[in-house]
């Protein structure tokens, strides 16, 4: 009785010693990530997997200084590629360009070889000419000018500009665009009144703009704006 019990005890011991030593199968995606021209590795871009299947799922990971990713941890199914390049030169890839590649994965499975291209674009400059520096003040309800700007996008979202630089007297903005297509710029603000380059008011301090980048151009044209005040 003593032997079987033994036995019994160390026969579960060793399923045990199994349970806790088998790992689990981690499921990934890996590849890298390059300039769709030059075909150099783009150090430190965004790489995001979007589940195209219910329930949603999103994940993101840096690429590292050699142009390679890894996203770790997925579950099993589908997913959609997109690159999101740091810095201006580059189109968003999770906005502009087609929708990226598709990807099935199973559980466990460690899919390797993908390689994600980012296309150069063309930056979009905006000054913003405020000379009485109310971009650096507070409105009287205590909070900073509401100031929104952008490019429209083919999915009708506004794809922000961003802050490049500012100064008490004017403030400069920049965002990457696609060349060779005509685009919307949009710029509304609820706080500032705004008037356009020729000091002409803007109705309600919101324009739109029509523009576009063609290729080979090295400067191309942007838009500047004033600031006259406070609206009402």
């Amino acid at each position: 009785m003593m032997r079987t019990f033994a036995g019994l005890v160390l026969a579960g011991a060793c399923l045990m010693a199994q349970s806790v030593t088998t790992p689990t199968p981690v499921t990934s995606i890996q590849g890298t990530v390059t300039d769709a021209v030059t075909g150099r590795p783009i150090a430190g871009a965004f790489v995001s997997a979007t589940r195209t299947t219910l329930p949603p799922l999103r994940q993101t990971v840096k690429a590292g200084t050699d142009g390679t990713f890894t996203i770790a941890g997925l579950a099993a199914g589908t997913y959609t590629l997109c690159v999101q390049a740091a810095g201006d030169g580059y189109l968003d890839g999770c906005v502009w360009t087609p929708p990226g590649p598709s990807v099935t994965v199973t559980a466990g499975q460690r899919l390797s070889g993908i390689s994600l291209k980012v296309q150069p674009g063309s930056i979009l400059k905006i000054h913003i000419d405020d000379a009485g520096g109310l971009l650096n003040q507070k409105t009287s309800a205590g909070y900073a000018p509401h100031l929104a700007m952008g490019v429209r996008t083919p999915q009708a979202t506004l794809h922000p500009a961003h802050l490049a630089g500012k100064t008490a007297t004017g403030a400069d903005y920049q965002v990457t665009v696609p060349r060779d297509r005509a685009l919307v710029f949009s710029i509304q603000s609820f706080s500032l009144q705004l008037a356009d380059a020729n000091a002409v008011p803007l109705p309600n301090s919101t324009a739109q703009q029509g523009f576009q980048h063609a290729t080979g151009v090295a400067n191309p044209p942007g838009f500047t704006y004033k600031v006259t005040g406070w609206r009402p």
